[in-house]
């Protein structure tokens, strides 16, 4: 009898039980600086992710506008950190609180 390595085990327990997507989506707001960088997350926050739209408040609306132009490279930037293509369109609003 060999043993299987414990990444494969809990990659294999993961998938079984239908939670990498929900591991993933955690992945997004807890991991946000480290995803987008410290310039983008200082002036931002994701809020939600719903049927592959990502919602995230901004500092005020120059911010929506500079993210939005940029939308194209974050989604390339979140996906690859995920490994999954989870985000198909961002939606900014600029409603961060100071």
């Amino acid at each position: 009898m060999h043993a299987e390595p414990l990444d494969h085990i809990l990659k294999k327990m993961v998938s079984d039980l239908k939670i990498g997507n929900q591991l993933k989506h955690s992945m997004i707001f807890n991991h946000w600086k480290e995803i987008v960088g410290s310039q983008i997350s200082e002036k931002s926050k994701p809020k939600s992710l719903r049927e592959g739209v990502l919602y995230v408040s901004v500092a005020n609306s120059t911010w929506a506008n500079e993210l939005d132009l940029m939308s194209g490279q974050l989604m390339d930037t979140i996906n690859s950190y995920l490994g999954t293509e989870l985000v198909k369109r961002m939606r900014f609003k600029a409603d961060l609180g100071p």
